[in-house]
């Protein structure tokens, strides 16, 4: 599932069926990974029909819900309560959510976390300095689309602004996605967030305002499939 304003998607469901000499498993405690697991394993389709005996095992991962805003303006107490509940990995905790945490304490490293994140944020924008584009004519009305973009009408003119640093973005007539920075991750790549395909045929696609770096929009889609556009009836 897609994420909303910056956030980004839950991670694929998966159903891996593993057949052969079983009984080399450790009765004691469950397999902490797939390397753990004797036999060969198959990737199996949801609709699977078959008989399962006690030569098989089956692993079934569900589908995630898409994520809400920007992961690293996520409060790093909640990033740590999920690292301790084994939700979220102290790689990916430090990756995704840019919050430092001190391992074998377990506790979130301040200084640090502040720092990773300034540095991400500072790395998605352009522009050498944030600053906000000059307006020209007065606001007369502003509206959300997004928890991170305005459609603000100046004069006559209907204009994307970064609700951030107040960042002209485009014309609503055109796509803004096409006016700022775009990262393209392949889905191989981005494993530890959706555990999805090792084909690069699909990607995540990052869009970020130029000026401040705030994330705005996160798409996983097919490599070639044009962008997807916001659009304001005028």
């Amino acid at each position: 599932s897609a994420g909303l304003s910056g956030g980004y998607p839950g991670s694929c469901a998966k159903f891996v069926m593993f057949e052969g000499n079983l009984d080399e498993m450790s009765k004691d405690r469950l397999p902490a990974g797939f390397a753990e697991i004797p036999g060969h394993s198959s990737i199996i389709p949801p609709q699977y029909v078959g008989v399962f005996d006690g030569s098989k095992i089956l692993y079934v991962r569900w589908a995630g819900g898409g994520g809400y805003g920007n992961p690293i303006e996520r409060e790093p107490k909640a990033v740590l309560a999920d690292v301790m509940k084994y939700l979220v990995s102290v790689q990916s905790a430090r990756d995704l959510y840019g919050v430092v945490i001190d391992v074998p304490k377990m506790t979130i490293n301040e200084e640090k976390t502040q720092l990773l994140r300034r540095r991400l944020q500072a790395k998605r924008a352009t522009l050498k300095e944030s600053r906000s584009a000059k307006t020209v004519g007065r606001i007369t009305k502003q509206r959300a689309v997004s928890e991170h973009i305005d459609v603000t009408i100046i004069g006559s003119k209907k204009q994307y602004r970064c609700s951030n640093c107040h960042f002209l973005l485009s014309d609503t007539r055109k796509d803004w996605k096409l006016k700022v920075p775009v990262r393209i991750v392949p889905l191989s790549r981005s494993r530890m967030l959706l555990g999805a395909t090792d084909s690069d045929q699909f990607v995540l696609r990052e869009f970020s305002c130029p000026s401040c770096g705030k994330l705005m929009d996160v798409e996983m889609v097919a490599r070639d499939e044009p962008f997807l556009m916001d659009k304001v009836n005028h």
